[in-house]
């Protein structure tokens, strides 16, 4: 499982997008609803993959830690460049916050 997600991790996010897309907008419409304030602690992303559910959350929540989990570190590295790419915060160096 882990070679497949190595090997696919260039192309998931378009590939998977038209899937997962819609889902992660009604979590977030619903955790806006749950959360007011839009201030979140420790946010953990299980199978964060490239980390396009975090940084939609980060743009919609102040997330004090956020942290992405995921089993290929291939995601994990796209998710430290796009979060380097769009200036949210200094990603975390490897290891911290991207596991």
């Amino acid at each position: 499982m882990l070679n497949h997600y190595e090997e696919i991790a260039t192309h998931y996010d378009q590939d998977r997008f038209h899937i997962l897309g819609s889902a992660c907008e009604l979590a977030l419409k619903q955790l806006q609803s749950v959360v007011p304030d839009r201030r979140l602690g420790r946010v953990v992303d299980i199978g964060a993959g490239t980390g396009t559910t975090l940084s939609r959350l980060k743009q919609q929540f102040e997330v004090e830690r956020p942290v992405a989990l995921d089993l290929s570190p291939r995601m994990l590295d796209l998710a430290r460049q796009a979060q380097q790419a769009t200036g949210t915060k200094k990603p975390a160096p490897a290891g911290a916050g991207f596991r």
